[in-house]
């Protein structure tokens, strides 16, 4: 694999001043490979860093018709079974600004990719009615652009205190106890299971960001999984593991 700045930047879809400056700002040391040919070699960037630029940047494939924020917004949405209770959630889960995600939203909604929808949301603790934010997966255009939303990866959002909690909006997962007392070291493997089997894509990554590697396999252990299911539990788990 070639780690040049110039090859990282083909890779995750963007520009080579904007890797540099990721590497300025995440203070990543280049390496000088050995020199076999003659020639100054070029500066190489080490495995683990390629995985924090990917994390910092997200990854788009190369298209003229689209920008990397419109990617990030309809990967966000089609990551998501629930809907955005607003602009600034939708703009969290793409990592760009509430500002361009409501300006990319409101062209996705005038051309039939995003619809809206009445529902519930939860905000501030509470549950209250809401005018959901949807991918319309239905429509044709939609269809046609599954290729490259399928390839887009958003940057992850960057990581603030280490929680000891599940965050109040996955909550509703746990109807049966309490999840304010649901410590996460202490019931990691419970809350892996209902977090990773609850079909809400951003429960299943938070938990593949917060939990241990070992709650997440021992997830794919559980009695009467679809074969599938426990597959990609697995190599959640070894992702986990690798990094």
């Amino acid at each position: 694999m070639d780690r040049t700045i110039t090859a990282t930047a083909e890779t995750l879809g963007t520009s080579v001043h904007r890797v540099s400056r990721a590497i300025d700002r995440l203070g990543i040391r280049l390496s000088e490979p050995k020199n076999l040919g003659g020639g100054r070699p070029a500066r190489v960037i080490g495995e683990r860093d390629i995985d924090r630029l990917r994390a910092e940047l997200g990854v788009t494939p190369r298209t003229r018709e689209h920008s990397r924020e419109e990617l990030f917004v309809l990967a966000a949405l089609a990551a998501d079974t629930h809907g955005f209770e607003s602009v600034r959630s939708l703009a969290r889960a793409a990592g760009v600004s509430p500002t361009t995600a409501a300006t990319i939203a409101q062209s996705l909604e005038a051309r039939g990719l995003v619809g809206r929808r009445h529902g519930f949301a939860r905000m501030s603790g509470h549950v209250v009615e809401a005018n959901l934010l949807e991918a319309n997966r239905d429509g044709p255009g939609w269809q046609r652009l599954e290729p490259l939303i399928s390839a887009t990866r958003p940057p992850v959002p960057t990581a603030g205190p280490k929680p000891t909690i599940v965050p109040r909006r996955f909550w509703h997962l746990f109807w049966n106890v309490s999840p304010a007392k649901l410590h996460l070291d202490a019931n990691a493997d419970f809350i892996a299971a209902r977090l990773l089997l609850s079909n809400d894509q951003r429960a299943v990554a938070w938990a593949v960001a917060h939990l241990p590697a070992t709650s997440i396999e021992k997830t794919s252990t559980l009695r009467g999984l679809p074969e599938h299911t426990r597959e990609w539990i697995k190599e959640f788990a070894r992702s986990k593991r690798a990094v």
